[in-house]
């Protein structure tokens, strides 16, 4: 269960849970295959030791370049509630953006050619007196703004009829 799932209220329920984009991960695997096939040549092929370790300490300090990239993506979360908008970044340091769906005045997303084909974007969302929150690059944006459209006018709906 996510930070999401466990700060929802009493009477919240989560209407949408946005995910990256496959690429993001796409991406990620292959600097990995690259990295420990570049390793196992070197433990292989490599003339003497002392390049042996020097190459081997380039990939290790890789790896950690690769997992910082991949980090943010693995510790994010973003969803749509029935009453709010939640971004919650950070592992061991959490950092959260919620927004009330009655805070929030506009919606858009930039979606480029690339994007349009494979089918992710990144969404801005604005809202009163909160700073514009810019959500990254998550697949199919489009029905992430639809989920946020459709419970802001849920929530309008049932404020109008309570």
């Amino acid at each position: 269960m996510g930070y999401i799932e466990e700060t929802l209220g009493q009477s919240e329920t989560l209407i949408y849970k946005a995910h990256f984009h496959w690429l993001h991960y796409a991406l990620a695997w292959i600097e990995l295959a690259l990295i420990l096939g570049l390793a196992v040549w070197i433990v292989l092929f490599a003339p003497n030791a002392w390049l042996q370790y020097v190459l081997l300490l380039t990939c290790a300090g890789a790896l950690l370049l690769l997992f910082r990239s991949v980090l943010p993506f693995l510790t994010t979360e973003i969803g749509v509630t029935t009453q709010r908008l939640i971004v919650k970044r950070g592992w061991l340091a959490r950092s959260t953006d919620d927004i009330p769906l009655r805070s929030i005045e506009q919606v858009n997303f930039q979606q480029g050619f690339i994007g349009r084909l494979l089918g992710y974007g990144q969404v801005d969302v604005h809202g009163t007196g909160v700073d514009n929150l810019l959500i990254p690059p998550i697949a199919d944006p489009l029905r992430f703004v639809k989920a946020i459209e459709d419970a802001k006018g849920n929530s309008k709906a049932a404020a109008g009829l309570a």
